[in-house]
């Protein structure tokens, strides 16, 4: 989201950090994405119709944030202290027993005082002005229409800010019953055809370099039980929300009953959905080796490695790196089988809907 708002991303998971618990930087920075084709775009409104626009959505802020606040107290009354009031990943949820908690706040104030250095601003006028932000409206609006159309099934989070500013995620959602997480997502509003060129490109890169993405403060589950912790190589979509679907999906968000917008909505998500595993992980599906015994394999190997070059130091060697990049690709594949169950799961709940 800190793309939506004039911040640069930096700082992901690489191949190398496999068996290391490492997150190194790389110098291209990435973001989670995801898409839902809207076949059309209204023309760009005019400065007074684009501020009364602007004006109408924050006015659906206070509905939006209590939704959210009832979103997150369900979900945290179910598995435990994991959300904060506004839907986000709590970093200082005592679940998370990571030692750098204090360098990971520092980088989000830093971060801030940037991004708002960058406006003329203050941190805290910045901040302000972020919450009635179209894009932050918008991730608010998707999560709750997300939630209350797969909330059964799923778990849906906003995602930390440091995962926001650092790596890209906006929105996490992890299946109940498998315990896969699905994908970080970065909502976005309608956007000219070289914007979706980027976004795309963006995502190539992400695979080809990083088998994926890295999340910090994530979750997944085990045995019933929500474990937080952090999630490595999770397939990445980007979603898009056109200015008009969003007026006519904020008032519905208000009521419990799902509406036929958000329905709509909802299924194009699915369509688009497929569509980007067709066109950005072909050739990561349909394979003919089975990905369960090629882990296994790659685990007997790193045994071998740690034997030949030490337990310290194997993963510093070429043959090491290597092993990572492999390891780091086939637990993409798997995610990305893990995520085609889950969206089977997410169509059957469509065509209940349509019932």
């Amino acid at each position: 989201m800190a793309e939506k708002f004039g911040g640069n991303t930096e700082g992901v998971y690489k191949p190398e950090d496999e068996g290391t618990g490492k997150i190194y930087k790389p110098e291209n920075p990435m973001k989670v994405v995801g898409k839902i084709d809207l076949s059309q775009f209204e023309k760009k409104p005019k400065k007074l119709e684009s501020r009364n626009n602007y004006e109408k959505k924050e006015n659906y802020n206070e509905m939006l944030n209590l939704k959210l606040k009832e979103m997150s107290e369900r979900v945290n009354n179910s598995f435990g202290h994991f959300l904060q009031s506004d839907g986000s990943i709590d970093m200082e949820s005592s679940s998370y027993r990571f030692s750098d908690k204090e360098n990971d706040r520092q980088t989000i104030k830093t971060k801030e005082e940037t991004f708002a250095a960058g406006k003329g601003q203050t941190r805290e006028k910045w901040l302000e002005d972020r919450e009635n932000a179209r894009g932050i409206v918008t991730e608010k609006a998707l999560t709750l229409v997300l939630d209350k159309i797969l909330g059964d099934d799923f778990i849906i989070a906003r995602s930390s800010a440091l995962d926001d500013y650092s790596h890209g995620v906006d929105t996490l959602i992890v299946d109940k019953k498998t315990g896969a997480p699905i994908c970080g997502m970065d909502e976005m509003g309608a956007i000219d055809n070289r914007g979706y060129s980027v976004k795309g490109s963006k995502i190539y890169d992400i695979i080809n370099k990083y088998n994926g993405t890295f999340i910090k403060y994530g979750a997944t589950f085990r045995n019933g039980e929500l474990q937080c912790k952090s999630i490595k190589n999770v397939p990445t979509f980007y979603l898009s929300l056109d200015e008009n679907d969003l007026d006519k999906v904020l008032p519905a968000i208000a009521n419990d009953e799902i509406s036929e917008v958000e329905a709509s909505i909802f299924q194009r998500l699915l369509h688009s959905l497929d569509s980007q595993i067709a066109t950005y992980y072909k050739e990561h599906t349909n394979l003919k080796e089975n990905l369960f015994d090629v882990k296994k394999a790659l685990l007997l190997e790193q045994d071998d490695l740690k034997d030949t070059f030490g337990d310290e130091g194997w993963g510093r060697t070429d043959e090491g790196r290597e092993w990572k990049r492999r390891m780091g690709q086939n637990n993409l594949r798997l995610n990305i089988l893990n995520f085609q169950k889950s969206l089977q799961k997410m169509k059957e709940t469509c065509e209940k809907i349509k019932k």
